[in-house]
């Protein structure tokens, strides 16, 4: 399902960019501010490449950045389904999640529908606009988006379903940045969008952003998040060790 990070200001280590190309390995992109225009850019085929550009850019601005990596739950594996988005000229916006009041279509990502049949027909200021942010969020459900304009501000709706490092510059829309030695990303699996996961026998995991049975689930008060217990035994044992 992705991971999305809000890289607010520094410079993210190439072992964080291994992992979540790892986790999430159907393209990479980011969104950036430079001379006074939001640059998005794509990586369909290299992580090296990626971070070679990404520390180009990090060297040319300290504003704050999205940086997207994906798993491709709806949609052909693209360049045109990778995030971000261009929402308008000025504004980029990248998810998190699945957007199940979405119908399908055919070869195309549901957050790319959302995009282009309703973000790009909101006002030009609706980012700033508090009223519209809590209407996406009860839209977005457990879904979380982050958007960055051409002056560097940001949003993130349903920013409490992701977390923030230590020294608050970087925020995760997940875990899946951290190396993983307990799962993968059953995506060959997943259900398409017309037959939705019982919700009532399922739970979505924070941690490897899949659906889990219920049972097998677990509230990790360390992390304010459930985790099934694959997830929940190895970022125990990591934080314990880091």
């Amino acid at each position: 399902m992705c991971i999305a990070i809000l890289n607010t200001t520094g410079t993210l280590d190439f072992e964080l960019f291994i992992n979540c190309w790892e986790n999430n390995p159907d393209g990479a992109g980011m969104a950036y501010v430079l001379n006074n225009e939001v640059v998005i850019q794509k990586e369909m085929d290299s992580v090296e490449d990626f971070y070679i550009n990404y520390c180009d850019i990090r060297e040319q601005t300290e504003l704050p950045m999205i940086v997207h990596f994906r798993v491709a739950t709806s949609g052909i594996i693209d360049e045109a389904n990778c995030h971000p988005f261009e929402v308008f000229p000025g504004l980029a916006v990248a998810h998190n999640g699945i957007l199940n009041h979405i119908d399908p279509t055919p070869g195309i990502s549901d957050t790319r529908v959302f995009n282009e049949q309703i973000l790009s027909r909101l006002p030009r200021d609706f980012m700033y606009n508090e009223g519209i942010s809590q209407l996406l969020s009860v839209f977005l459900e457990d879904s979380k988006m982050v958007f960055i304009d051409k002056f560097g501000m940001f949003n993130i709706i349903n920013e409490h379903l992701g977390h923030w490092d230590e020294k608050r510059l970087n925020w995760f829309s997940n875990y899946s940045y951290l190396q993983s030695q307990c799962y993968t990303f059953p995506k060959k699996t997943q259900l398409p969008l017309s037959k939705q996961y019982n919700k009532r026998q399922m739970e979505y995991c924070e941690g490897c952003d899949t659906y889990v049975d219920f049972a097998k689930m677990d509230y990790s008060r360390a992390f304010g998040v459930s985790l099934c217990r694959n997830c929940l035994e190895w970022y125990d044992d990591y934080t314990v060790h880091h």
